[in-house]
C-alpha cells in the first residue's frame, strides 16, 4: 500500500510537472511571438524612420537647390536694376543732350530761315533790277550806243558788257544761294523732326487718360 501510496504520488508529481512544462512551453511560445511581434514592429519603425530620413534629406536639397534658384534670382534681379539705372541714367543724359541739341538745331534753323529770306530778298532785287533794265528799251546802255556811232568806244561796250556780266553773275550766285538756303533748311528741318522723334521715343508712350 506505501509503495501503490509513493507510485501515486510519484504519478501525480510528473503529471504535473508535465502541466507545469506545458505551460511554460506555452508561455515562452507566447513571449517569442511576442518578441517577434516587437522585433517586426521595430524593424517596421526602423523602416518608417529610413523612409522620412529619406524624404528630409530630399526635402532638404530641394530646399537648397530652391534657396540657391532664389539666390541666383535676386543676384539677376539686383543686376538687372543696377543695368536698368545705369541705362536710365544714360537715357537721361542722351535726352538732355538731344533736348541741347534741338534747342541748337532751331536756333540753326531759325538763322537758315533768315538768310533764306535774306537771298529771296536779294533775287527779287537783282530780278527788278535786270527787269527794269530789259524794259528801258531804247535807253539802255546798247541801245544807245547802236544810236549814236560816236559812243562806239572800246571803253563804253566793255562797261556795258561788264555790267551785264555781273548782273548775269549775280543772278547765278543769288540763285545758287538761295537753293543752298533752301536744302540747308531742309536738312535742318529733317534733324529737328528727328531729334524730336528720338526724344519721343525716350519719353515712351504718352499715359492713357483716365
Amino acid at each position: 500500500a506505501a509503495r501503490d501510496a509513493d507510485e501515486a504520488a510519484k504519478s501525480e508529481a510528473l503529471a504535473k510537472a508535465e502541466q507545469r512544462g506545458a505551460e511554460l512551453e506555452r508561455q515562452l511560445e507566447v513571449a517569442r511571438a511576442e518578441a517577434d511581434r516587437r522585433v517586426a514592429d521595430v524593424e517596421d519603425q526602423a523602416k518608417q524612420c529610413s523612409l522620412q530620413t529619406a524624404e528630409l534629406t530630399a526635402s532638404l536639397k530641394a530646399s537648397a537647390s530652391q534657396s540657391a534658384a532664389l539666390e541666383a534670382d535676386l543676384a539677376t534681379s539686383r543686376a538687372d536694376k543696377e543695368r536698368l539705372a545705369e541705362a536710365l541714367a544714360s537715357e537721361q543724359v542722351a535726352s538732355s543732350a538731344a533736348r541741347q541739341r534741338e534747342k541748337e538745331l532751331e536756333a540753326a534753323l531759325a538763322t537758315a530761315r533768315e538768310e533764306h529770306s535774306e537771298a529771296l530778298a536779294q533775287k527779287d532785287a537783282v530780278d527788278q533790277a535786270r527787269s527794269a533794265d530789259d524794259a528801258a528799251g531804247p535807253g539802255t546802255p546798247l541801245a544807245r550806243v547802236d544810236s549814236q556811232p560816236e559812243l562806239r568806244t572800246r571803253s563804253v561796250s566793255q562797261m556795258f558788257w561788264d555790267a551785264q556780266d555781273k548782273v548775269i553773275r549775280a543772278t547765278k550766285e543769288k540763285d545758287e544761294h538761295v537753293r543752298e538756303s533752301e536744302a540747308k533748311v531742309a536738312a535742318l528741318e529733317a534733324e529737328v523732326a528727328r531729334v524730336r522723334g528720338l526724344l519721343a521715343a525716350a519719353q515712351g508712350p504718352a499715359p492713357a487718360a483716365a
